[in-house]
């Protein structure tokens, strides 16, 4: 039997801490991969990735280049 229980998790790990992040929805990654190919605000980036579970100081607290990478992964941009 095929079952699905809870959204999926994955652990990311930020200045030695670790948070436990859902995954996007196909939704979500629809909308954001949107986002990146228009016009994105960096708040709407902010809060997306916020919405998935690392908290709004951290996010806000990164470097760009840091934020440009943590999106990358969640998002899963360059991965086939």
């Amino acid at each position: 039997m095929f079952e699905l229980n809870e959204l999926p998790k994955q652990k990311v790990k930020i200045y030695g801490k670790e948070y436990d992040v859902t995954k996007p929805t196909v939704r979500q990654l629809k909308i954001v991969q949107t986002k990146l190919t228009g016009e994105a605000s960096s708040e709407e980036m902010i809060k997306f990735i916020s919405d998935l579970g690392v908290p709004l100081d951290i996010v806000e607290s990164l470097p760009a280049e840091h934020f440009k990478l943590l999106v990358e992964h969640l998002v899963g941009v360059g991965k086939n």
